[in-house]
């Protein structure tokens, strides 16, 4: 009788340690308690049906052994269970206290990060007003500059700048000094600027102004070219060709460069012969 439940506890413990992972969750740990719990109360009802005294009472598992080394091991199995029961209501509690722990993390977490957007919200208000004060000083300066100072300030300090405070001093430049003799370079630099920004309505129209302006300038071609480009861009083909006929027909002496790229187009739009 002792080896045979000392081998059915043997099993079973060997059971619950095999089937539990080296790092189960509290979870896990708390089913295997519950399932060792009832796998001792069916051991017990082996072992009364087993052993038991009273025949009549052996199918039903009822009747307690009438050996006293048997009732030992009953008393152990019950000394198990309670136990067993211990470590469930611990399990318990701990599971309880890692949700509440938990709930306060999640807490803490949001508090911290509700600090941290009002934080990054005070910087990037912060920022946005250096900025625009920056940005009105740089115009105010701007304002103040006459036409050649402005020119000389596009010409040697635009590269350097950045695009939207180059982009600035062009316009400036186009609005305040529209009769300047040196507004043509003025139209060019718009022209790249526009079409670089997809704003090809914008570049169309400052290649035109450009050729108002400086029909004969050794950048023409150029910057035509780039006007039949915009109006391509914007689905007009017939203007896109006409504007690369009139190039081919007003600078027949250009570069062998400048013709290669302009039969290109010529042939992207199947608008020359």
């Amino acid at each position: 009788m002792n080896k045979i439940v000392f081998f059915i506890l043997l099993t079973l413990s060997s059971s619950l340690l095999a089937d539990a992972p080296a790092d189960a969750p509290v979870e896990i740990g708390g089913h295997n308690l519950s399932r060792l719990a009832e796998e001792l109360a069916t051991l017990q009802k082996f072992i009364y049906k087993r052993f038991g005294g009273d025949p009549a009472y052996q199918e039903a598992g009822a009747n307690p052994p009438e050996d006293p080394s048997h009732t030992l091991f009953l008393e152990k199995i019950q000394s198990l269970k309670a136990q067993v029961s211990g470590v469930i209501s611990k399990m318990e509690e701990l599971q309880q206290q890692i949700l509440t722990s938990k709930s306060e993390a999640e807490k803490r977490q949001a508090s911290f990060e509700g600090k941290i957007a009002s934080l990054e919200k005070t910087i990037s208000d912060t920022t946005e007003t250096v900025q625009k004060s920056d940005d009105q000083a740089y115009q105010d300066k701007l304002n103040k500059m006459s036409a050649d100072e402005l020119r000389l300030h596009i010409e040697t300090s635009g590269r350097i700048l950045p695009e939207k405070r180059f982009e600035k001093a062009l316009h400036l430049f186009v609005t305040k000094f529209p009769n300047d003799p040196h507004i043509a370079s003025i139209y060019k630099e718009l022209v790249y600027v526009t079409y670089k920004k997809d704003e090809y309505q914008e570049a169309a129209l400052y290649a035109g102004e450009f050729y108002k302006k400086s029909p004969k300038a050794p950048e023409a071609p150029e910057v035509l070219l780039m006007m039949a480009f915009a109006l391509e861009k914007l689905g007009k083909n017939k203007e896109a060709c006409t504007t690369l006929t009139k190039i081919k027909t007003d600078y027949p002496k250009t570069s062998e460069d400048f013709q290669e790229r302009l039969s290109m187009a010529c042939a992207s739009l199947s608008c020359l012969a």
